[in-house]
């Protein structure tokens, strides 16, 4: 089965099962993925700075994205995210990663959940 075909089927399974599509913003404040993933982190993100001085990222990753946008706009918990996440690899030059994910956040019953989920 192709990639895109598979990445459908997916998708498909998930909505079916009551995840509702995250859509993160693609730029970010640089302070939230380094409070999340560390200083090291830093050297991977595709930064620049604003006129006032605040540092910004493009997304490196759907996972925090998907979860900083939850907490900001109260929106399903349980959620999917496809699309792509942009930071340096050290192997090469390829800025831009597809990403495809679930979350459930504040699970009630994480068990029961994690088996959803796997």
């Amino acid at each position: 089965m192709k990639s895109k075909k598979l990445s459908e089927t997916i998708i498909k399974n998930f909505k079916n099962n009551g995840f509702v599509l995250s859509e993160p913003d693609v730029l970010l404040d640089s302070d939230y993925i380094i409070e999340r993933s560390g200083e090291k982190f830093r050297n991977s993100m595709l930064t620049f700075d604003r006129e006032d001085g605040k540092t910004m990222c493009l997304r490196p990753d759907l996972t925090v994205a998907s979860c900083i946008s939850f907490l900001q706009k109260k929106t399903s918990s349980k959620i999917y995210y496809s699309g792509q996440a942009y930071r340096r690899s050290g192997k090469g030059t390829n800025f831009i990663n597809d990403q495809l994910g679930i979350e459930i956040l504040g699970s009630k019953n994480q068990i029961q959940d994690d088996f959803k989920i796997i």
